[in-house]
């Protein structure tokens, strides 16, 4: 990342004077990134991002016309609108809620794949450099912010999603550890490959940043997915690589396809957690009615965050099937995310998750076949890092989502010619 190399990607990416409408498209684009990197400031400025979206989508389509739902049939990717559109049609029914989140995050998750099937590689790989700049801003007013207040969270999280916006907007910025976190992996796999030298000033500020606010954050989970995530990364470098031409031709057959023994195999992998609290669901609900909950009360947080797990499991017990977004008033059960495993397992039951995974899995196996051989090794370290915080925490945001599916494929891709 130079300065000479950031002016040509401005230029290169709003200055097409061969194809103004591609130039449209990509500032659209830019603005729905700076937008995606605090969760909160969507969800309070719903209208109008739904008209940047709107807008986005409509560029979109006269600009491929025909072609790309062709394409988005061909590769699969119809199974991007199968989980919102299921719950879209519970609220319809009046057996749901219809989360703006989900819909959020099935539009972002969109935006990379249409750059990779129009074949605007370079540019998606210049929208994650801008994407980068972006969070490393946020990631030091953040830490600014930390270092001047360090209680500043604990004591504006009364006001979140009461109407009190900068406590929200603040909150949502703490949400870039997560972020931070998927990025620090990205940029690390890539010096650990050796395809990113440390003379590169750019790439080093950003990860010297993000990195930073992950570990002044002191936020247990991300420090343990960060550090599991840089064990499996470093386990990469002694691992057998293929020759380069078997290499090749793995890559060349397998651009935009997944056997379904991978996406069967993964799905069951996933749920197996909850099958099996199917299975033992008797023993679960005796072991919450028994639980000493004296001993976890040594620490509010530590007893919040719990109580919530256990709200979640029992919940999940109570309506194991569809969930307890059937019933009636399914507001009155909303547990408080903490956990979006078990917060997707309690509001929809096994049918909806399995309806999840087979959607999310299908992504991200197909976003993977269209990296390079030697960096879907990075890719998938930093998916497994993903679902680490997945499953402790609530990072099934459109921030975190644009990290795993834009910025950090897009960086990817930019090192797919590198030598390692």
């Amino acid at each position: 990342m130079t300065y000479n190399g950031l002016i040509q990607d401005v230029r290169s990416l709003f200055l097409n004077e061969q194809n103004p409408l591609k130039s449209l498209i990509n500032f659209a684009t830019v603005f729905l990134i700076a937008w995606a990197i605090n969760p909160e400031a969507i969800y309070y400025n719903w209208l109008i991002w739904s008209v940047v979206a709107g807008l986005w989508s409509f560029l979109v389509v006269l600009e491929s016309k025909t072609k790309l739902i062709q394409m988005v049939l061909k590769q699969r990717l119809w199974l991007i609108a199968v989980w919102p559109l299921y719950t879209t049609i519970l609220w319809l029914l009046g057996k749901g809620l219809l989360h703006r989140k989900f819909i959020a995050v099935a539009f972002m998750i969109a935006v990379p794949f249409y750059y990779i099937l129009a074949h605007r590689k370079k540019e998606l790989s210049a929208l994650a450099r801008l994407g980068i700049i972006i969070l490393t801003l946020v990631s030091i007013t953040t830490l600014v912010q930390m270092m001047s207040y360090p209680d500043i969270a604990r004591d504006l999280a009364t006001g979140r999603g009461t109407g009190n916006f900068r406590a929200s907007a603040l909150l949502g910025n703490f949400h870039t550890v997560y972020e931070a976190v998927l990025l620090s992996l990205g940029l690390g796999g890539l010096y650990i490959t050796k395809q990113l030298k440390l003379n590169q000033w750019g790439w080093t500020i950003a990860f010297a940043i993000n990195l930073s606010l992950v570990l002044f954050a002191q936020y247990d989970i991300a420090l343990i997915a960060l550090f599991l995530g840089f064990v499996m990364l470093i386990s990469l470098r002694f691992l057998p690589t293929r020759s380069s031409k078997r290499a090749d031709l793995h890559e060349a057959r397998s651009k935009g396809s997944f056997s379904y023994g991978e996406l069967v195999g993964t799905t069951a992998l996933y749920s197996a957690p909850a099958a099996l609290l199917i299975v033992f669901r008797p023993w679960v609900e005796g072991f919450i009615n028994q639980m000493d909950y004296k001993t976890i009360a040594i620490s509010e947080k530590l007893f919040n965050r719990i109580w919530v797990y256990l709200r979640s499991l029992f919940l999940f017990n109570e309506y194991p099937l569809f969930g307890f977004g059937v019933e009636p008033n399914p507001t009155e059960f909303l547990t408080g995310q903490h956990s979006d495993y078990l917060e997707i397992l309690a509001e929809y039951g096994m049918i909806g998750f399995l309806i999840f995974l087979v959607a999310w899995i299908s992504l991200l196996l197909t976003m993977r076949s269209f990296l390079p051989e030697k960096n879907q090794g990075i890719f998938w370290v930093g998916v497994i890092t993903f679902h680490i915080i997945f499953i402790l925490n609530p990072v099934l945001e459109v921030s975190s989502v644009t990290m795993l599916f834009l910025i950090l494929p897009g960086i990817l891709l930019e090192f797919r010619d590198a030598t390692t």
